[in-house]
Order: structure tokens, then sequence, then C-alpha cells
């Protein structure tokens, strides 16, 4: 993972994550209780943040990352900005607490929703799934050890009455394969760079596929 080596190049080349921001942004449409706080887990260069300050404009936004990326939300109105590994970080209550396409990255996600159940009854979330990027790993041997859809299901069902999941594929093409590569060099998700010259020059593919889980979970206050 080299975001914080691209987070300049991010926001033009971060073509999905737009469309996944936008679309868990309309999990909020009959959300149960508007909240009045929230915590943004993954907050980047505050592509999803500007949807959750465009449905809820008076709550209160609590953001996190583990790379400090303040600088990128001058015109996003926030409470406070927490520089820390989620996974580890002390936690408040909120009303909502929300991430998009973050939770891929972490070592033990269903401890982790665990841990977030305690403090809210409002999650909504998204991550990258299984044969996400199947053609980096089908020709690099790269990917994730992403997390298991029914596992996190399982685990949000044990402590919220209200759960919703959504899947969707994006596919995205490229004018050649280099182009393909530069485009996920530009966002830095992920590791080819650490690979091989003649590996990146026998790179078959102009087209990328990117697999999405959203996720909604909610118990009455």
């Amino acid at each position: 993972m080299t975001f914080e080596k691209h987070f300049n190049s991010y926001e033009e080349n971060a073509i999905v994550q737009k469309k996944v921001a936008k679309h868990l942004a309309s999990f909020f449409k009959n959300i149960l209780n508007p909240p009045k706080t929230i915590l943004e887990i993954g907050c980047g260069t505050g592509i999803f943040s500007r949807e959750l300050v465009r449905y809820f404009p008076n709550a209160s936004l609590s953001l996190n990352d583990i790379f400090d990326t303040s600088a990128f939300f001058d015109n996003i109105s926030y409470e406070k900005f927490i520089v820390h590994n989620a996974e580890t970080m002390s936690l408040d209550s909120y009303d909502l607490i929300s991430s998009s396409g973050c939770f891929q990255w972490f070592t033990d996600l269903q401890t982790f929703l665990e841990k977030l159940s305690s403090h809210t009854n409002c999650l909504v979330f998204s991550m990258f799934l299984e044969d996400n990027l199947k053609e980096i790993k089908d020709h690099f041997q790269i990917t994730l050890a992403y997390p298991s859809v029914s596992e996190t299901i399982h685990t949000l069902r044990k402590h919220y009455s209200k759960v919703e999941y959504q899947e969707e594929i994006f596919e995205i093409d490229f004018p050649t394969p280099l182009a393909a590569l530069r485009h996920l060099q530009a966002t830095g998700v992920t590791g080819i760079g650490e690979t091989n010259i003649r590996k990146i020059r026998s790179y078959p593919h102009k087209k990328l596929t990117y697999r999405v889980g959203y996720f909604k979970a909610e118990r009455a206050n």
C-alpha cells in the first residue's frame, strides 16, 4: 500500500472510488436516525467526506486516516482529524460511523466490527472484495486477503437488527495495458511497482475489474 506517495494524483485517477462513494451515500436516504455526530474512517483525500457533508451538513464530523491528509480538507468542515490506525485507536461513540473503500486493508476486520458495534448504532461502509482487480492477481500473483462477505454479514447481524448488503462490479477500459498499470500506480493501491520489469512489460490486459460490497447496519436507539 503506497497511498501516501500518490495522494496528489489520487483524486484525478480514483474513478471507481468516486462512483463507490456516491453509491454508498445513497444508503443514507432512509437512515433510521439522522446523525448529529459522525466518524469517517480512512478519509483519504475527502472523496467520501464531501458526500457526508452534503447529506448531513449540520452534523459534527470527525475524520480519521493512518496518514495526515488534513491538507486536502481546507474546503470541508470538520470537528477534528485523528491520525491513527483505526484498528488500534480508542474510540468515542458516534451516531454514525462510516467508511468508503478502506476496510479491506484491515488485519482483522471481524474483530474491528465487533469493536465498532459498541460505539455506534449505525454503521455504513463499502469495501473491495475477492476478485477485485483480478487481472492484476492473475498476471502478477499479487492480491489482498479480502474479507469474507458472509463472515462480515454474520458479524453485523450479531449486533444490529437491520443489515443491508449490495454488491457492484465495475469494468474500466484503457487504451493500452500500460495505461491500466499507470492508472493503478497513480492511485497507489497495488504493489506492482515491486515486481520485475519483465512482468510489467508482458502485462496483457486493457481492462480492470473492481468488485465492491456495500454494507449498512442499524439498530434502534
